[in-house]
C-alpha cells in the first residue's frame, strides 16, 4: 500500500496498539578519546543519533493515543545493538554543541480548534525539553499536509559528559498524545509521522576556524511505512498479533 492509498473509512479499523524504534546519527569529528568499537552494521545519519519507541494506539473511530520514548524498559536491544536513547557520536573535546530540537510532524492539519492533539510529559520526561511549539501545517516530501510539534533542549550539551560507551547522551524524552483525531474531510487519515532531529555542532568550537553547522535528519513512520521505502528500510517494528499483516518491517 503507498502513501496514496493508506486512507480508509472515517469509521477507522479495531482497536490495537502498535510499537516502532526509529535510529538517527551524527557525522563524525574529532573524537574525544578511543571509543567502544561499534557493531559493523551501525549507521551513522546526520543528525541526532538514538533509538525510540513510538507507540500509537489505534482507539478505534479514526482516534489514536501515541506514546514516544527515548529510555522504555523490557523492550530488549535495539536493531542494531546501540541502547535507547538520543545521543551524539564522535564527539570533539573542543567542540560546542547545541540547539537540540525534535520535531514530530503528524499526518494532517492539526490547529487548536481542528483535530487539536495535546502532549503531556510522561514518567521520566526531563524538563530540559521545552515545548511542544505547535506551528503551521506543511506539505511534505510525500506530497502531504503534516502539522509541526517542535521540542528544544535546553540543557547544556557538555563534551566533558561522553559515557563510558564513548556517547554524549541527551536526557529523557518521554511524551503522550490522548485521544485525538486523524479524520479529516470525511477519511480517516493514516498516522503517519515524520520525525525530525537537529543539533548545531562547532567541531572546534567558538574559537576555532571551522563554522558550526546544523545537523539534521528526517525519517516518516507510520501505517503508510517508510518514505521512500526503498531508503528508509531502518524501522523496527513490534506488532501485536492482531496487527502484525498491516506493518511494514525493516530492518537497521
Amino acid at each position: 500500500m503507498n502513501a496514496h492509498s493508506a486512507s480508509t473509512t472515517a469509521s477507522g479499523p479495531s482497536r490495537r496498539a502498535v510499537a516502532t524504534g526509529l535510529a538517527w546519527s551524527v557525522p563524525a569529528v574529532a573524537m574525544v578519546s578511543a571509543a567502544p568499537s561499534f557493531a559493523v552494521s551501525l549507521r551513522k545519519d546526520p543528525g541526532i543519533n538514538g533509538w525510540v519507541l513510538n507507540s500509537p494506539t489505534d482507539l478505534g473511530r479514526c482516534r489514536y493515543d501515541l506514546d514516544v520514548n527515548s529510555a522504555p524498559s523490557g523492550w530488549g536491544d535495539t536493531p542494531d545493538g546501540a541502547p535507547w536513547g538520543l545521543y551524539v557520536y564522535d564527539v570533539s573535546e573542543d567542540g560546542s554543541y547545541s540547539n537540540a530540537k525534535l520535531v514530530y510532524w503528524v499526518r494532517g492539519t492539526h490547529t487548536a480548534t481542528q483535530n487539536p492533539i495535546t502532549w503531556q510529559a510522561a514518567a521520566g520526561h526531563s524538563s530540559l525539553w521545552s515545548g511542544p511549539v505547535l506551528g503551521a501545517p506543511q506539505v511534505k516530501a510525500d506530497g502531504f499536509v503534516y502539522t509541526p510539534y517542535t521540542w528544544t533542549y535546553t540543557g547544556i550539551i557538555d563534551p566533558a559528559n561522553v559515557a563510558s560507551d564513548g556517547r554524549l547522551y541527551l536526557d529523557t524524552f518521554h511524551v503522550k498524545a490522548a485521544n485525538f483525531s486523524m479524520s479529516e474531510n470525511g477519511r480517516c487519515l493514516p498516522l503517519d509521522i515524520w520525525a525530525y532531529r537537529e543539533i548545531l555542532v562547532d567541531p572546534d568550537g567558538p574559537t576555532g576556524p571551522q563554522q558550526p553547522e546544523t545537523l539534521n535528519f528526517e525519517r516518516r513512520w507510520g501505517r503508510s511505512g517508510p518514505y521512500p521505502p526503498s531508503t528508509q528500510g531502518r524501522m523496527a517494528v513490534t506488532p501485536d498479533a492482531e496487527a502484525t499483516a498491516e506493518l511494514q518491517q525493516g530492518s537497521s
